[in-house]
């Protein structure tokens, strides 16, 4: 049987992975929105990705699904993160 600082480890990196995986299809979901919208809209926000919240903005009623699932996955991603902090913080580690 695993130790639990291997367990946590592994259960941290599973969760980190969906998260990025959650975000990279929320992110191409956007950008075939985007080209679907215009195909200057696609262009911009492939080639400078900080666009792509100006268009999720513009058109939040295409793009509401998308974002929110953008959103879940940064999330989801940020919990290892704050979780580690959080051991940090408690055990006295800065």
């Amino acid at each position: 049987m695993a130790k639990d600082g291997n367990v946590s480890e592994t259960v941290g990196a599973a969760v980190l992975i969906t998260g990025v995986l959650l975000s990279s299809i929320a992110w191409i979901w956007l950008l075939v929105l985007a080209f679907r919208t215009r195909q200057w809209w696609g262009l911009v926000t492939f080639f400078f990705p900080p666009m792509m919240l100006v268009f999720a903005l513009a058109f939040w009623s295409k793009t509401r699904r998308a974002s929110i699932l953008l959103i879940a996955g940064l999330l989801v991603t940020a919990v290892p993160y704050g979780v580690n902090v959080m051991n940090g913080v408690l055990h006295g580690v800065r």
